[in-house]
């Protein structure tokens, strides 16, 4: 019995708690047909094992395997995932029964069948007295506390259930047994009341179950009070272990426990090796180039594959395929696996060139029938007012036509041509006018239209004399100019295109005059009498030259105050406008003594002047008085008003920018006029 031990601690390698893994096996389908080649077959997690029918040395064979199901099996050991989530059912403690010393490591035992450990088939195993079993001979006895796994020191290639230093002299019994039937046995190992050294006092009850084909282990602990102890696995090198949480060279006080070590990856994969199907293929009729696309039949057992030269997912395209013979393939797979292929051929033959003779683009609904020829002859005509070979543009009515030759060869191959053919209509009848009906003369931008004439390509506008049309002639929408010598008369349009004219739309039109103005006159004394001569008038409105207001009589008279020339205006107005004219009125018969005249009181000097008069007037102080100087025609050179701030007040009067000749100049004080004529030299 050794009671100090050197443990060294190269590493750990710690998995994940999970359950039971799957793998991948690459290479092998679900579906084999017996005469298929054999398969290379690999894991994804390489270095398991492969087994079942038709396998050695990871290759499948379906014909050794047979026609029928079979189970694929791949298992990689070459690491283990711990899971404590299953049930703790131990099995009966029962079988051969091992006796063995304090630290002492059983003889070789039978597994009872072959059992794959880290990648290694064994078929037999030791029992160290310490809690472990062992694949691997030669191993020490592991005294005397459980290593920390995994140590690349002995032992190793071990399963450790209560890895301790147990003492089975003291008390218990140690067992083992095979049972079950292959491929499902199993080996059960049990330690029942096991101290711990160096007593008789019951300390582990464990039981290790190794599963054949599954290579599981299970450990189911009735009870386990260790204070330090390994309960996990190792591999033959001590590099890899996979040791339970809590348990890997620590103290742990467990009853009724379950742990199971799985296989990193176990797959089981069921495949199917079947006979080759009969396949065959009914013949195929010949066909056209430009036949529609067709789906193939005649292949059974159906739901075979079609393929060849212009098949797209069981159709065949004649005309994606052209002219000749094609081969088309039959192929039938059962089950995924065995196929078969049949075959035959399909003749496309090449289809009739046809073409139509002569016909013209577009003809005018009024225009005569027309013969249709087509190449080669012998085919048939047909379309809208297409009747026995014949053309008639007035049954097929206005628009596009569509006339289409179609011809039969003698391998039944048809083909067709289709050329359009405009019919022309005639312009539609019965246009409206709309527009003003009542214009002046002189009036601008008028405008006159109809609605669109449905077919008219060209609009002809007829005016009366004097309207002129200034835009849209040759458009359904025109505007006029009506001139000073407008007068009425119809306006008038037709629609037309290269077909015919439309009937002529007619629209009167009332052209009013413009006024014109003119008058006469006479004179007496002070007083002009006018006489209105002007025509088409509705109005008439005179200014006669001076300050008085104008008047809207027809011929009035007017009283003139100063013996000088005027400037009469008479302008004349109507619905259509204004005209003017104007006369100049000479008025020279006033006498002075028309008006009253201070003439003690004012005195102008010199007589004539060379352009500056001066005026002297005696007032009473503080009195406002006016001053203004006319030229011959009315118009005033000079006004001006003051308010005398004495008795006497002296002005000049500045008119040498004025031309030389007779000024009219006037006085008014508010009370009295005076009115004098002055000559600039």
């Amino acid at each position: 019995m050794r009671k100090n031990t050197f443990i060294l601690i190269i590493g750990i390698f710690i998995l994940s708690l999970q359950t039971f893994a799957q793998c991948n096996i690459n290479g092998l389908q679900s579906d084999y047909c017996v005469g298929d080649d054999p398969v290379i077959l690999s894991g994804n997690l390489p270095g398991g094992i492969f087994s079942g029918p038709g396998v050695s040395n990871s290759v499948f064979d379906p014909a050794i395997a047979g026609v029928g199901t079979h189970q694929i099996q791949y298992i990689n050991t070459s690491s283990y995932v711990i899971s404590q989530m299953g049930v703790f059912a131990p099995l009966a403690a029962i079988g051969t029964t091992v006796t063995l010393a304090d630290d002492q490591v059983s003889g070789v035992l039978p597994i009872g069948f072959t059992f794959n450990f880290y990648g290694t088939n064994y078929t037999q195993f030791y029992v160290s007295s310490n809690g472990f079993i062992t694949f691997s001979a030669a191993q020490p006895d592991g005294c005397c506390i459980g290593q920390s796994i995994p140590d690349a020191s002995a032992p190793n290639n071990l399963i450790t259930f209560a890895w301790a230093d147990l003492y089975p002299p003291g008390s218990g019994n140690i067992k083992y047994y095979t049972t079950g039937v292959a491929p499902n046995r199993k080996l059960i190992m049990t330690f029942t009341n096991i101290p711990l050294c160096c007593n008789g006092i019951p300390n582990v009850t464990s039981q290790v179950i190794l599963y054949e084909t599954s290579y599981i282990i299970e450990v189911h602990t009735t009870a386990a009070n260790l204070s330090t102890s390994t309960m996990g696995v190792e591999n033959s090198s001590g590099t890899i272990a996979s040791a339970v949480t809590g348990r890997n060279r620590q103290a742990f006080n467990i009853t009724n426990d379950y742990v199971r070590f799985d296989p990193i990856c176990n797959t089981l994969i069921t495949v199917s090796v079947n006979n080759p199907p009969t396949v065959t293929l009914t013949p195929f009729a010949d066909i056209c180039e430009n036949s529609d696309p067709f789906t193939l039949s005649g292949g059974l057992p159906v739901g075979g594959v079609y393929s060849g030269n212009a098949v797209s997912n069981g159709m065949y395209d004649p005309t994606l395929a052209g002219p000749g013979t094609d081969t088309i393939y039959y192929t039938y797979t059962l089950n995924g696996s065995c196929a078969v292929t049949v075959f035959d051929t399909i003749i496309v033959h090449t289809k009739p060139q046809v073409s139509i003779i002569g016909l013209i683009d577009s003809v005018c609904i009024n225009a005569a029938s027309i013969i249709l020829q087509g190449a080669p002859a012998g085919g048939t005509f047909a379309g809208s007012g297409v009747n026995s070979g014949v053309f008639y543009p007035d049954s097929a009515g206005e628009g596009i036509t569509t006339i289409t030759y179609d011809y039969i060869d003698a391998n039944g191959c048809e083909n067709s041509i289709s050329q359009e053919i405009t019919v022309l209509p005639l312009p539609d009848f019965g246009a409206t006018i709309s527009g003003k009906d009542t214009v002046c003369q002189n009036e601008l931008g008028i405008g006159f239209n109809v609605n669109p004439i449905v077919n008219a390509t060209n609009y002809t506008w007829i005016t009366p004399l004097g309207a002129n049309i200034i835009a849209g002639n040759n458009t359904n929408s025109v505007t006029i100019d009506f001139a000073n010598n407008a007068v009425s008369g119809d306006i008038k349009v037709f629609g037309s295109n290269n077909c015919g004219n439309a009937d002529t739309a007619i629209f009167p039109v009332f052209v009013k005059p413009l006024p014109i103005a003119s008058f006469t006159y006479s004179s007496s004394n002070d007083t002009a009498i006018f006489t209105n001569t002007s025509s088409n008038n509705t109005s008439s409105l005179w200014s006669f030259g001076d300050t008085s207001s104008s008047s809207n009589a027809a011929s009035p008279s007017h009283i003139y105050k100063y013996n000088t020339s005027y400037t009469v205006m008479l302008t004349v107005t109507n619905d259509c406008g204004t005209d003017t004219v104007s006369q100049i009125v000479n008025i020279n018969g006033i006498g002075i003594h028309k008006y009253t005249n201070a003439t003690n009181n004012i005195r102008l000097y010199p007589k004539p002047s060379n352009g500056i008069i001066h005026l002297n007037y005696t007032a009473e102080k503080g009195k406002t008085f006016f001053i203004k100087v006319l030229d011959m025609t009315g118009r005033t050179v000079y006004s001006k008003s003051e308010k005398s701030i004495n008795n006497e007040y002296n002005l000049s009067i500045d008119l040498e920018k004025n031309s030389p000749g007779m000024y009219m100049l006037m006085f008014n004080d508010g009370i009295s006029n005076y009115s004098e004529k002055i000559i600039l030299k």
